[in-house]
């Protein structure tokens, strides 16, 4: 009976040291450069969302929101939607300066 507790000790020992390793080298890895990167890509992914064809058919118009409206959580999700939209020549630029900082960095 030791043995076996003994041995599931050390299995999860050895996991424990794995989730570790694997936490340390993840942190070390996501830096500002990655957070960076990673709101672009939202950025763009909001950019692309068409009004007629996705927004309004779930109830996600900007007509719907005006006034009053705009002040909720869902307008709020809305007028950055269109900010996105509104500002597609930036995004472009910021994907060009991306491209390029990977393209030499590796």
């Amino acid at each position: 009976m030791d043995m076996v507790m003994n041995c599931l000790w050390h299995e999860n020992e050895l996991a424990c040291y794995f989730l570790r390793e694997l936490a340390c080298r993840l942190s070390l890895r996501m830096g500002l450069w990655t957070l960076l990167e990673g709101c672009l890509l939202l950025a763009n992914a909001l950019a692309i969302l068409n009004e007629d064809r996705f927004l309004a058919p779930r109830g996600w118009s900007f007509q719907e929101y005006s006034g009053v409206k705009r002040n909720s959580f869902k307008g709020q999700i809305l007028g950055l939607i269109y900010a996105t939209q509104y500002l597609r020549v930036p995004l472009v630029l910021l994907n060009l300066l991306c491209i390029i900082v990977k393209m030499v960095s590796g």
